[in-house]
């Protein structure tokens, strides 16, 4: 099974709801998100894939300077609230760090921070 997120850096940081974000501001240059990203979960930039803990993250960059980023997270049968757990909380971390904020595609939700 996979789940998409979308990571953004909204204006407005305290939404709940991709639909409230009315501005963004540019994640930041290419290496820097690529070298954020890839710190938490390395090789996953560009269509290659990471493999920790039981789940898989796949990672696409848009525009130059990034504007947002699309995570695809690949999860099987050994999925556990405990792992899911860990994998918001690195998400969370890198997003907190820079003033990210990531949403899930399927109900346009807060994902983290």
């Amino acid at each position: 099974m996979s789940f998409d997120i979308v990571i953004l850096k909204p204006d407005d940081d305290s939404v709940a709801d991709i639909s409230e974000v009315s501005e963004i501001t540019p994640l930041g240059d290419r290496a820097t998100v690529s070298n954020a990203f890839n710190s938490v979960f390395p090789g996953c930039l560009d269509g290659l894939i990471t493999s920790a803990d039981g789940y898989s993250v796949d990672l696409l960059l848009n525009g130059s300077p990034v504007e947002s980023a699309q995570l695809t997270l690949h999860f099987g049968q050994t999925w556990s609230e405990e792992i899911g757990d860990r994998f918001t909380k690195s998400l969370g971390s890198i997003c907190a760090l820079h003033g990210w904020v990531a949403f899930a595609v399927s109900d346009n939700s807060r994902v983290a921070p």
